[in-house]
């Protein structure tokens, strides 16, 4: 949904207004990532062409990019409370809207689909593998098929529908403005690589 169309913020309750926007925010950049993830490193023809044009450089960008979003999912998907306070997570946004329908078990959907990447975050993220090469990467991670991660984005998107819709009536989802994708990219460098002399 464009900029323009997304519900106006006023007609959210000040109390979960801020909140609100920021995790639709979120939601919206987190779902960009994915779909960029997905273009540079989902095939097997795409990560020969980053490994063959500047494997190192790559071999950051997929690495930090991943990070990120297992790191944002484990930060949408964190309880509503810690000994540091409250955490602008989808429990926080829940915990102010218990009167949404079906809203608590939309939380209790996402949170358990985002057990097998917390579980990653906790085990693997701050380990670093020496001989770690530039692949096709079908999974984000060894254990989650990229079908999970749709998943996750989708019972987020619902719960954010199910709380916007309750407070405002709008639909609360929107790709967020942008030029030029990752699939732009891999065309790029294709037709570089094409070039005569080359």
């Amino acid at each position: 949904m464009p900029r323009d169309q997304s519900p106006d913020r006023d007609e959210l309750p000040a109390g979960i207004r801020d909140l609100g926007l920021r995790l639709r925010e979120d939601l919206a950049r987190l779902h960009l990532k994915w779909i960029y993830y997905r273009e540079l490193f989902g095939s097997r023809e795409s990560a020969r062409l980053l490994d063959d044009t500047a494997r190192a450089c790559f071999q950051m960008v997929e690495e930090s990019v991943r990070h990120d979003i297992i790191l944002s999912l484990c930060r949408l998907s964190d309880p509503s409370r810690t000994l540091g306070g409250d955490h602008p997570s989808f429990a926080t946004l829940v915990a102010h809207c218990r009167d949404v329908p079906r809203v608590e078990d939309l939380l209790t959907a996402f949170q358990a689909a985002c057990g097998p990447v917390r579980r990653y975050r906790h085990r693997d993220l701050g380990h670093n593998d020496p001989d770690a090469t530039l692949i096709p990467r079908e999974h984000l991670l060894p254990d989650v098929d990229p079908s999970r991660i749709e998943e996750i984005l989708q019972l987020a998107g619902g719960i954010l529908r199910a709380v916007f819709a309750h407070s405002s009536g709008g639909d609360p989802l929107f790709e967020p403005a942008h030029e030029g994708s990752a699939a732009d990219l891999i065309h790029r460098l294709k037709m570089a690589c094409a070039r005569p002399g080359r």
